[in-house]
């Protein structure tokens, strides 16, 4: 199944040497955790769509085992000073 979402990308985790975990809440979906696969280096388009506290249009794909995948992804506004002091 393929959806596109936009939401809130709440939580990062590595995977491996370039993947992230994402937890992103969606008005359409929830609560979302998606596989990013390549999304740590430099020159994907997913690098900047999956960092903590941005909100980007996500394009997903479930598969049979009903594992989220991130396909895509496009930044709409990034909270980069948001991230900076969280206290």
């Amino acid at each position: 199944m393929k959806c596109t979402v936009n939401g809130l990308v709440l939580k990062v985790q590595s995977v491996r040497e370039t993947g992230r975990l994402v937890t992103v809440l969606t008005a359409e979906q929830g609560l979302v955790r998606a596989f990013a696969h390549g999304a740590k280096t430099l020159t994907d388009s997913k690098n900047t769509a999956t960092a903590l506290l941005c909100y980007a249009r996500l394009e997903l794909y479930q598969n049979r085992k009903g594992v989220w995948t991130v396909s895509g992804a496009h930044p709409i506004e990034s909270f980069f000073a948001l991230r900076e002091d969280v206290v």
